[in-house]
């Protein structure tokens, strides 16, 4: 029978792509690993992983083992805090996945918040495009995460939270830079940097300009928003929303127009994991994320309209 030593060991081979290096990160003999490795492909009948001479990599079946391996170990992990640990003293790790879009204005507050309030609460804080969160969350990797138009899912609860509108970012260059609003048509005709499809920023795109019949003119697809910004500050566009870019902003390198005719905005979301034990330490970032975020818009900090 398997057991969860040989799952623990299996997901940090799997994830340091290297027998010795996993065994350094366990503390174990390199051996010893690799004997488990060959014991659990025995009792299962099935070779796991492809050895080359770079270390080794999950084939096919491996990956699906690995998919549940995470789950299954976050399951115990979940429980044993569960018994460990009174409901009033949350502890323990939580795995928040922030859109690069909010993780530049929301995570010191959050993060600052979380270690005054919490301070047994290991926050570890993943950035990245709203498409790649969401897969996250799904798959077991993340345990919550702040979502654009997040939809409910088997296992998934959805809190929607705000409603931000989109602009168009251009340098202060441009000449519509005094206007308050711009026209979607006008916006199109930019040279836009844009996130690749399916990322929920560029389907909400593609599908306003096929509804009114205006393509966008993508120069570049990118889905780094550290790289978008220095394109914009080079002379392209880029939609977001404000917060993504309030410092560049404030301190006049570029501008941000509200898009209009029609008005683009999207539905932000904090997404949980509730399949089987959710940790008191997710529960309580969770009401804590809102809590910080409803005071970052009522106090103008955060631009948009609470739900």
């Amino acid at each position: 029978m398997v057991d969860f030593k040989q799952l623990k060991y299996f997901v940090q081979i799997a994830e340091a792509g290297s027998l010795s290096r996993a065994a350094e990160q366990l503390n174990v003999v390199q051996p010893s690993l690799s004997q488990q490795l060959r014991k659990l492909e025995e009792q299962l009948g099935v070779e796991l992983v492809t050895r080359h001479s770079r270390g080794v990599t999950p084939n096919e079946v491996g990956r699906l083992l690995l998919d549940h391996a995470r789950s299954l170990l976050l399951q115990l992990q979940r429980t044993e805090e569960l018994v460990q640990y009174h409901a009033s003293n949350p502890s323990g790790e939580v795995r928040l996945g922030l859109p690069t879009s909010a993780a530049r204005g929301l995570t010191i507050p959050l993060v600052n918040a979380v270690e005054d309030r919490y301070p047994d609460v290991s926050l570890h804080v993943v950035e990245g495009m709203s498409g790649h969160l969401t897969e996250w969350l799904h798959v077991g990797r993340l345990d919550m995460a702040l979502l654009y138009n997040a939809k409910a899912h088997e296992g998934i609860h959805v809190q929607p939270l705000m409603v931000e509108d989109l602009c168009l970012v251009c340098p202060p260059t441009r000449e519509f830079r005094r206007t308050k609003a711009i026209r979607f048509a006008e916006a199109a005709k930019q040279p836009l940097v844009l996130a690749a499809l399916p990322h929920t920023i560029r389907s909400m795109l593609e599908e306003t300009a096929a509804r009114t019949g205006y393509a966008l003119s993508v120069r570049i697809d990118l889905d780094s928003l550290p790289s978008m910004i220095e394109l914009v500050l080079e002379g392209y566009c880029t939609i977001l929303p404000l917060f993504a870019v309030s410092k560049e902003v404030a301190a006049g390198q570029m501008i941000a127009v509200p898009l209009i005719d029609p008005q683009i905005s999207w539905q932000l979301s904090i997404a949980s994991v509730v399949r089987g034990v959710q940790s008191r330490a997710t529960r309580a970032v969770s009401a804590l994320m809102l809590e910080v975020m409803e005071d970052m818009v009522r106090t103008g900090r955060w631009p948009g309209r609470l739900l």
